[in-house]
């Protein structure tokens, strides 16, 4: 009876594994969803500031081929207005 006494049990506390202290806040499943929406997030940003900055730059605007070839949209594209309306559009 004292061997039984002096055997550890199989289930030490030593020899349990820990629980984590704090859970995994991002579960392996959705690690793609989160790649998914900063791609998303870059891209938007990305239009936006194509959207900002290409109504005053002169070769996107002026020099666009569509506005050489179709000149009353050209004299309509140089007025200082549509280009503030197109900048305003992406807000």
């Amino acid at each position: 009876m004292s061997r039984s006494r002096n055997r550890r049990p199989f289930f030490a506390p030593n020899r349990l594994p820990r629980p984590s202290s704090r859970p995994d806040p991002h579960p392996s499943g959705f690690r793609w969803l989160e790649r998914v929406e900063l791609f998303c997030a870059c891209w938007w940003v990305s239009i936006g500031l194509w959207l900002i900055f290409a109504p005053w730059t002169q070769r996107i605007w002026d020099q666009n081929p569509l506005f050489l070839h179709y000149s009353s949209l050209g004299h309509i594209a140089v007025n200082g207005a549509v280009r503030g309306l197109i900048q305003d559009w992406e807000f």
